[in-house]
Formats: structure tokens, sequence, C-alpha cells
């Protein structure tokens, strides 16, 4: 294990919030990687997205960050723990969406039972809270660093924004990694207003 990863691991079972965002910045375009390209499968596709597994996987890492079976020696094995949660979860929503499916839930009512089948996915209420968030976020954000933030979310490497920007990628994760932790001290002292 380098001792860099091992200090980083140290500081997020210690509950260090920037250390936290620190891995997902990290880990999170790879894992969001595997997960678009094992894609959800076509049952499930309507009722749990890539971002949404991805939340779950990186919200069970926190909630089992003390856990002792969580002793990953290396990126490489903490990569493939959260592929596992990933998995499993896709799996679980799989099991769940079946279960429904057969419970008769999808019986053809008519057009006038139709409008009474809630639709699947998440709330009106959950995606206008999600969206107000994500607004709340890219508003915190210089606009080169939502450059960045757009460009991460589409899986260009660190070192390829380093290349256009002039600069080295690690240089460029620390900037950006600095903008993370101000957002997560900003919400963490009150919900920030628009």
């Amino acid at each position: 294990m380098t001792d860099d990863f091992a200090e980083l691991m140290t500081r997020f079972r210690g509950g260090d919030k920037s250390a936290a965002s620190e891995l997902v910045e990290r880990f999170g375009p790879q894992i969001r990687r595997a997960i678009r390209v094992r894609g959800t499968g076509s049952r499930l596709g309507r009722v749990l997205d890539s971002e949404d597994l991805m939340q779950s996987v990186f919200r069970t890492l926190l909630e089992q960050r003390r856990n002792p079976e969580l002793a990953v020696k290396g990126p490489g094995q903490l990569v493939t723990w959260l592929l596992t949660v990933a998995r499993n979860r896709r799996n679980e929503r799989t099991r769940d969406a079946g279960r429904e499916k057969r419970g008769g839930k999808h019986a053809d009512a008519g057009a006038d039972g139709l409008a009474a089948v809630p639709a699947g996915g998440p709330s009106p209420s959950a995606v206008f809270a999600d969206r107000d968030i994500l607004e709340r976020v890219l508003a915190l954000l210089s606009p080169k660093e939502r450059e960045i933030a757009q460009a991460r979310a589409d899986g260009v490497s660190w070192s390829e924004l380093a290349k256009q920007a002039g600069t080295t990628p690690e240089a460029l994760r620390k900037q950006f990694h600095r903008a993370i932790e101000r957002i997560v001290e900003t919400f963490s002292s009150g919900t920030p207003h628009s």
C-alpha cells in the first residue's frame, strides 16, 4: 500500500470529509465508467441509472468506513471492493424489479388504470431536490472548475486536462480537490443559498 493511499484511508476512516471527497474524486470516474460499460440491464434501466448506482456504492463505502472487513491494502483492492458493491446493488435492484413484476404490478389495466400507476424512478420531489442541490453546487464552482467537473464526468483524464491547462495532473487535481472541499465546507456549515 502506498503511503499516500494509506494516509488517505486513515483520514477517511477517521471521518475526514475532505478524504471522502478525495476518494470519490479519485475513484468515482473509474467506477462510473465500469457501471456504464456493464450497464444496469434493460429491465432495470428505467428504475436505476448509473449515477444512482454510483451514489449507492459510495454511500456504502461511507457507511462501512470503520468496518474492519474493509481492510483494503491498496487502490486496486478498493476499486475491486467498490465494483463488487456495485454489482451486488445492481443484482439486488434487478431481483426487486423482478419481484414487483411477478407480484402483478405490471398487469394491464387499460388506459384508465395506467394513469393510476406511479412512474418508475425517483419521485418528482426527489428529482427537484437533486437538481436544486446540483444547481447550488455548480453555482459555487468557478467557470473553470465547472469545466473541469464536466470533463471529469465525461471521462477525460487528469493528464489530458493538465496538458490543456499547461500544468501537472497533480496540481490540477489538488486545485479541484480544494474546490470540492470548499463546497463540502459550505454545505456542512449550512445549506448554501443561490
